[in-house]
């Protein structure tokens, strides 16, 4: 009978001191699985799973993995930080999931959630007295790329009134995607005579002015917080000046194909010609993007990168008087969803034109952030998966900027986030 309540007080003592060193093990648990899948994907929402010297989560449809004792994979590293993965008594599984239950707003276009399972098998103490000799702990985490509702128009000027301003029998509409003024001026939202705004959401850090029946909904939020250059972390294009082709004229009818490169004096397309762009980046060092005068432009899976140098000035571009362009930006890779890129060191003061008729069914993004952007003079912008971001816009003159957002395509504008989901 003693020996029997010997036993069962060694057991009970047993069950308290491994119960507490179970709960321990399971919180390091749960912080290695939070740790691995969050660094995992800011890895690969950065990109650098791809460029790392170990590399993970590549490819359309990655394979789930096994972490060794040293592997360098980044969820790896991060589980083992945090005190799993280091011995065989651990195991820790990295996997890609393409749904997540109950997440409907997951990111599109790329892996877009990593999910790590970590286990160990814990020898029991006085415990096994009762029962068995060893027990699991286990704990999983999800980390996924959150895509919410994005901007189609983003005014990054920090003062100035009229930073957006929406004026002469305009429309302005937008289809899933919302309005962000950054300029803290009174009236840095200006819109008037018989113009018609409409959007998911308009944003203004300062104040409006709304008249001479103008329609603008919804209401705009005034005194909102400042949003920074949603493209501020994407590297611009590298590129060597050397063998440039040298100021590209095309004119008087020709009909031309040009191919990605850098175009030092940049490029010029009038008088009635034609010229499709085949995929790829092309270099516009100095001189712009000039189309002017009956000028019919396509091209499928382009970016311009309008830049300069000490021996080449920076040019706008410049669409004017019966231009009509077809173009469509990358759908993957690093210059995904951007059509025009300018050089975020370029002087201020210089004004990107689409105007006079000019009308231009465009998929991509629109990245100005050092000039303004000008559409007018019944000039016209529409298409899927729009978006300008610039330093100040002016729509004026009977000129209309018509977008819908499809965040299912590939190389749709995104508000990305990450999130630990469950």
């Amino acid at each position: 009978m003693i020996a029997g309540a010997s036993i069962l007080l060694i057991g009970v003592i047993g069950l308290a001191l491994d119960g507490a060193q179970m709960y321990a093990q399971q919180q390091m648990a749960r912080a290695a699985a939070d740790a691995a899948a969050q660094a995992g994907m800011m890895s690969i929402y950065r990109g650098t799973n791809v460029t790392a010297p170990n590399p993970f989560g590549t490819g359309a449809t990655p394979a789930a993995f096994t972490c060794t004792t040293a592997d360098g994979r980044t969820p790896c590293v991060y589980a083992r930080l945090n005190g799993f993965g280091g011995t065989t008594s651990d195991i820790v599984i990295v996997s890609f999931p393409t749904a997540i239950a109950g997440v409907s707003n997951l990111a599109t276009g790329g892996v877009a959630a990593i999910a790590v399972s970590v286990q160990r098998t814990l020898n029991t103490g006085l415990i096994q007295v009762l029962g068995p000799s060893t027990s699991i702990v286990h704990a999983s985490a999800t980390a996924g790329l959150i895509g919410s509702i994005p901007d189609c128009l983003t005014i990054l000027s920090p003062a100035g009134n009229a930073a957006l301003l929406i004026s002469n029998n305009v429309t302005v509409s937008l289809h899933n995607c919302g309005i962000t003024v950054n300029s803290s001026a009174p009236q840095a939202l200006t819109a008037s005579n018989n113009v018609t705004v409409q959007a998911a959401s308009i944003q203004v850090v300062g104040g409006d002015s709304i008249s001479n029946n103008a329609s603008v909904l919804p209401s705009p939020t005034l005194n909102a917080p400042a949003t920074g250059d949603p493209f501020a972390s994407i590297p611009a294009p590298s590129y060597s000046a050397a063998g440039c082709l040298i100021n590209e004229l095309i004119t008087n009818n020709q009909v031309s194909t040009l191919n990605p490169g850098v175009y030092c004096g940049g490029i010029t397309i009038s008088n009635n010609s034609t010229v499709t762009f085949n995929p790829g980046t092309y270099i516009l060092l100095g001189g712009g993007l000039i189309a002017n005068g009956n000028v019919t432009l396509t091209g499928n899976g382009v970016t311009f990168y309008n830049t300069f140098d000490g021996m080449h000035s920076y040019g706008p571009v410049t669409f004017i008087n019966n231009v009509t362009a077809t173009l469509s930006s990358p759908a993957s890779g690093s210059l995904q969803g951007i059509l025009f890129f300018q050089d975020r060191n370029a002087p201020f003061g210089f004004t990107e034109t689409f105007q006079n008729n000019s009308g231009q069914s465009i998929t991509g993004v629109l990245y100005f952030p050092r000039s303004l952007v000008s559409l007018g003079n019944n000039g016209s912008i529409g298409h899927r998966n729009l978006a300008i971001v610039a330093n100040t816009v002016q729509i004026m003159n009977n000129a209309s900027l018509t977008v819908t957002i499809d965040l299912t395509e590939a190389g749709a504008p995104q508000e990305l986030g990450i999130a630990l989901i469950k």
